[in-house]
């Protein structure tokens, strides 16, 4: 899947686009930074990625990003086994009506067996 994080300025007040804190019992993400510079959580480490670092979390490990650049920050992402991506098609920010506010966390916990953190 790719994935556009935007810089902190496009949003409101200056806290950064992110996924906060999780993780997912049965899946496997890696993410390859395609171009910008992604501040990436793993376990209780923090690191930041440029374009073409890559970073694989095996299932059941804690993890985040955030964009903290001022630039978007474009990542191929994927998820084994696959399925979870769908989540985001379902729940993308630009739709009319809406998707409700946590109704991605919500499938996420419910279909995937994943836990995340509050910030």
């Amino acid at each position: 899947m790719e994935l556009t994080l935007a810089p902190p300025l496009a949003h409101v007040g200056d806290a950064p686009l992110k996924l906060g804190p999780h993780r997912h019992d049965h899946i496997e993400e890696t993410f390859l930074v395609q171009s910008g510079r992604l501040r990436f959580l793993l376990g209780e480490a923090v690191f930041d990625l440029n374009a073409g670092d890559f970073v694989r979390v095996p299932p059941g490990v804690r993890h985040g990003l955030a964009n903290t650049g001022d630039a978007p920050v474009r990542l191929l992402v994927s998820f084994v086994p696959g399925g979870f991506e769908e989540l985001f098609l379902t729940y993308r920010s630009d739709q009319e009506p809406p998707p409700p506010p946590n109704g991605f966390i919500e499938a996420a916990r419910r279909d995937f067996a994943s836990e995340f953190e509050d910030d």
